[in-house]
Parts: C-alpha cells; structure tokens; sequence
C-alpha cells in the first residue's frame, strides 16, 4: 500500500496543481467580471444612447435600474434602464431568429405595455426585419408579463 502512494502521489500532487490553477482563473474571472459591472454598465448606455441618436431618436437611456428590485428571478433574461423624461423603462433584450442572435431596446411605457422596438445594430435590424410576427408577439408578452411581475413584486 505504502509503495502504491509513493507511485501515485506526483500524479496526484500534479492534478491538484492543476486543479489549483483552473480554480484561481475561474476565481479571477468571476472578480473582474463582479468588479467591472459599473464600467459595463456605462459602455451599455453609452451605446444605446449612440444608436437612438443615430436613429434620430428623441429617447434618451439613463442609467440601469437597480439588481434590488430583480435579485433572484431567473424569469429575468435582460437589462432595464431608466429612461430620460419618462416613466417608462428601455430593456436590452437579445432575440433569436434560427439561432441567429440580434440585440434590440425595447421601451416600456409606465403602465407595462411594450411600445417600441430598436434593434441595436445593422445586422439586428435585418433579422428583426425578417422575424415572423408571431415571434414579435411571443417577446412581447414575454417582457410585458416579466414587467408585471416585477412591478407586483412576485
């Protein structure tokens, strides 16, 4: 027994160096993922606003709306912002279309109800040109129905 440790214990003592090493990355990423969310954060209104004003878009995103309101709902799949001026909020949402991502802004009037869609970029703008309807509608009563939660505090 004892001679079968002393031929195991480098690969053992190998695999816990490694083990180590993928556990600090993993551990640093999730830092610098954690400590970044304020700079990515601006990065994200700054491009929202920049597509509106290229859009010639009176619309105008603040900043985003507090994690209290939404911690701990996996229903969630997007960022709300606040929206200049307005009661209502703007959501970045990513739709899918074949798999084929595109990013749009959403804006939600106060009462809940979805009132415009933005794609974010060209290439989203041509798959929200090609999207069904019915794919349309389905996002559409998926934010709505998330905002109602959320504003009923479930």
């Amino acid at each position: 027994m004892l001679e079968y440790i002393k031929n195991h214990f480098p690969k053992l003592k190998d695999m816990m160096i490694f083990a180590g090493w993928i556990l600090g990355i993993l551990v640093f990423g999730g830092l610098l993922w954690y400590l970044t969310q304020d700079f990515r954060d601006h990065r994200m209104v700054r491009t929202i606003n920049a597509v509106l004003i290229q859009n010639n878009d009176r619309r105008r995103v603040l900043s985003v709306l507090s994690d209290q309101l939404t911690s701990g709902r996996t229903f969630q799949h997007y960022e709300r912002f606040s929206v200049v001026g307005s009661a209502g909020i703007a959501v970045v949402i990513t739709m899918y279309d074949n798999a084929v991502p595109a990013v749009c802004a959403v804006f939600v009037n106060s009462d809940g109800t979805v009132q415009d869609f933005v794609p974010l970029d060209d290439h989203s703008a041509q798959i929200w040109g090609r999207l069904e309807k019915t794919k349309r509608d389905v996002y559409t009563i998926y934010i709505e129905e998330n905002e109602r939660h959320i504003r009923r505090g479930d």
